[in-house]
């Protein structure tokens, strides 16, 4: 199948070139990814237009396409008639299809298929992994041949696979925990694989631990929130006859890990059988091609208590005595051939451990920068090296990962980071979606202030205006900071990156533009503000 669909690119575009990768999760992808390889094009994935992503959904599309600058794209029939009118820089695209109704190229036979494995390099582009885009526009990273096969080899360094053991995944493979942590790892350490598609598990998590058990699957991958979905929505019915007991290798990365949520799923799925050594907390990104740090394997995760004034001022140091604490999760070490250091986001110098900094990475693994973007590939990339934008630091020798430097909250002087923020909303009334709010800072009065925006479940909710009562002494309590504004919106309304990561940027714009769904909200009166500061 990847045969034919290289003997479709290849007349319709040169060797190097991009090609966009528009297709459901399933063999038609696969197809359509390898044959890209056959063919020496560089794929470019991307998620397919759907209507659970609305508008947003295509205009990403649009940006990722005219940043690498397609003129051809495979799509399969069903997903055909949604890209009508997509233009590329005011030209139409070449759609190549992936299901055998070839639309702009002769009908190919498989006897007729003789591709041979074009010699390829290191250094050769493999596929363009596009961000997330969570703090900005997507940007194209390059992932060579050579960065493939280092990581690969780092993931089985990292999860010792045996040949023959059971790997089970839902994620996207438009994305590198789903590609390369799965679909591209698991034939390589000869695993067995098992996928379902996404919205499977959106639509009933319980899906998945089903098929944990059936099948008896060793490995599996998936966020944060994913974990937090199942022990919300898994029904004490699901439970019957699920065995957990195989899975020895859970690895929970892309997001923020927190330890409220291990420590809820293995008191809620332990009796299944599932052991708490199994979690595997990670740290990777696009432009370390996926991991760049993983704990030890069989000892479950580390949950450490940090002093949490200290933390505030920079410092990750164990609590004691009465101090107040904050409770994290360490992401273990950079695996065999990789390197990571703490530096000062302004100088670069290196910081000493213990004190929080920008977390820069450096291997084989690492890419070389961005598609067509010059100005930021020298701002980020040195080498073999990549700053990361992430603020992180070194406790007992493991990594701790902090937050965004583009994210974090500096209000009258301190750092507070959004997702622990966010962290607490959630905890205030089982009608609130987790996963699904965005702390941020508006000026006002030449002040920065403090803003929370988190969905909810309207029918759940007799009295908004208690609730957000209980938001408001929550974030004061425990973080010494009071909210300037809390709005309570529908569903959908706070923006997400297409891997599902909360876009803090763009839900503090349309806050500032009145434009999110609001069921309720409060405001601090402009005399409190100023009192509060």
């Amino acid at each position: 199948a990847a045969r034919r669909v290289a003997s479709q690119i290849n007349p319709a575009v040169s060797r190097g070139k991009p090609v966009l990768l528009m297709a459901p999760p399933g063999l038609e992808y696969l197809a359509g990814f390898y044959g890209c390889l056959y063919a020496g094009a560089i794929a470019v994935p991307a998620y397919p237009p759907s209507p659970f992503h609305g508008r947003d959904n295509m205009d990403r599309l649009q940006a990722v396409a005219e940043n690498a600058g397609v003129s051809c794209g495979l799509t399969t029939e069903a997903v055909r008639p949604a890209l009508d009118g997509f233009r590329v820089a005011d030209e139409p695209l070449t759609w190549l299809s992936l299901d055998g109704s070839v639309t702009t190229a002769a009908d190919v036979h498989e006897e007729d298929v003789e591709i041979p494995l074009r010699q390829c390099l290191p250094d050769d582009i493999a596929f363009l992994q596009y961000t997330s885009g969570s703090t900005g526009d997507p940007n194209g990273v390059k992932i060579s041949q050579g960065n493939l096969v280092e990581n690969i080899a780092m993931l089985g360094d990292c999860y010792l696979p045996e040949r023959g053991q059971v790997m089970v995944s839902w994620l996207p493979p438009y994305h590198d925990m789903g590609l390369i942590g799965s679909l591209l790892s698991a034939p390589v350490h000869g695993l067995h694989a098992v996928f379902m598609p996404p919205t499977v598990f959106l639509r009933r998590p319980a899906r998945w631990l089903q098929a944990m058990s059936r099948y008896a699957a060793t490995h599996s991958t998936a966020p944060n929130f994913a974990y937090d979905a199942c022990v919300e929505k898994v029904q004490d019915a699901d439970l019957d006859h699920l065995d957990l007991s195989s899975w020895s290798v859970a690895i929970n990365g892309a997001e923020p890990v927190r330890a409220a949520t291990l420590e809820r799923f293995i008191e809620r799925f332990g009796p299944c059988g599932f052991r708490a050594e199994s979690f595997y907390p990670s740290y990777g990104m696009a432009e370390t091609t996926l991991v760049a740090s993983a704990g030890a394997l069989g000892r479950g995760a580390s949950l450490v208590d940090v002093d949490a004034e200290a933390l505030l001022g920079g410092t990750l140091r164990v609590a004691a005595g009465t101090d107040a604490r904050r409770r994290i999760v360490t992401c273990g070490r950079a695996p065999a051939g990789s390197i990571l250091r703490i530096v000062d986001p302004s100088t670069g110098a290196a910081m000493a451990e213990g004190e929080v900094g920008e977390i820069v990475v450096a291997g084989p693994h690492v890419a070389s920068g961005y598609w067509r973007r010059p100005e930021m590939t020298a701002e980020r990339f040195s080498g073999d090296s990549v700053r990361t934008g992430d603020l992180g630091g070194f406790l007992d020798g493991e990594l701790v990962v902090t937050g965004r430097i583009k994210d974090v909250l500096i209000i009258r002087g301190r750092n507070h980071y959004p997702h622990d923020v966010e962290a607490t909303v959630e905890q205030c009334s089982p009608a609130f979606r987790r996963g699904c709010g965005a702390a941020f800072t508006v000026e006002r009065d030449d002040e920065e202030v403090l803003v929370v925006v988190q969905e909810l479940n309207p029918a759940q909710i007799e009295d908004p205006s208690v609730v957000i009562e209980q938001i408001r002494r929550a974030v004061t309590s425990a973080h010494g900071v009071a909210p300037h504004g809390v709005l309570l919106v529908l569903p959908g309304s706070v923006p997400k990156t297409s891997s599902g990561k909360v876009r803090r940027s763009d839900t503090r714009r349309l806050y500032n533009l009145g434009e999110l769904t609001v069921v309720s909200s409060w405001s601090a009166p402009r005399s409190a503000v100023v009192d509060s500061l």
